[in-house]
């Protein structure tokens, strides 16, 4: 169980090391905020509460990697490795990402493809990419190759523990239009902070039961704190994958 004063300690690490192994380009520079949150969310997957970390709102030197993981690995309690693919960067704990594949823990696939979305078996190109990731070692910085760049979709669900994945079967541009979606926000408090965890959606029409139970007892037993999660339900006129 991991505790609020691990989490800081590694949060401020991580900040630190960002700046002296000069992980970022020097141009644009994030805020503080934004600074913050990667840390957080990199601290998270260190300390076995998330399985895997999407870096989204920052652009990471890629030839600073090996250097900026080899200091991540000495801290962290857990195994590590970085996974890169079309220009995404994943933090990946390999410990309970071994666990999940030898579990079987995998989501609910959903196509995207019109008129409706709907649920389908587990695709194909997900279990080539699944194969790769078997045997993604501590250390390690893996290139990740997909056929096509939509495949790449259902495997960052499946990393970041969403409990449904879209699945994009056409080379057209992805995304949903004019679909009723239950929009899941999973959050917990570390002292007067409230810090994400996963923010997925789920097609209101794919008869997929309330999720709520399941994510709050996936993660209070890693974490030992409330879960929150919120669900409402929104519709966009366009929603990108």
């Amino acid at each position: 169980m991991t505790s609020r004063q691990q989490i800081q300690r590694l949060r401020a690490s991580i900040l630190t090391d960002t700046s002296s192994l000069l992980l970022l380009p020097s141009k644009p520079r994030p805020s503080v905020n934004i600074l913050t949150a990667f840390a957080t969310q990199v601290a998270l997957v260190c300390t076995g509460i998330r399985s895997a970390y999407l870096v989204d709102t920052l652009v990471l030197r890629l030839d600073r990697l090996p250097r900026f993981l080899e200091h991540l690995q000495r801290q962290s309690p857990f195994p590590l490795a970085i996974c890169c693919a079309d220009e995404q960067v994943f933090f990946v704990n390999t410990t309970l990402l071994a666990s999940r594949i030898c579990q079987n823990d995998l989501p609910r696939w959903i196509s995207v493809t019109p008129p409706q979305p709907c649920q389908i078996p587990e695709p194909v190109s997900f279990k080539l990419l699944l194969n790769q990731l078997g045997h993604l070692s501590a250390g390690a910085i893996c290139p990740l190759r997909a056929e096509r760049p939509t495949d790449l979709i259902p495997l960052a669900a499946f990393l970041l523990e969403y409990p449904v994945a879209y699945v994009v079967e056409t080379d057209t541009d992805p995304f949903l239009a004019h679909v009723l979606l239950d929009v899941y926000e999973c959050t917990f408090d570390l002292e007067e902070e409230r810090l994400p965890l996963v923010k997925f959606s789920v097609p209101a029409g794919c008869d997929i039961q309330d999720l709520t139970p399941s994510l709050q007892d996936r993660f209070q037993a890693r974490i030992g704190l409330p879960i929150r999660v919120v669900r409402e339900t929104v519709m966009f006129d366009r929603l990108a994958l």
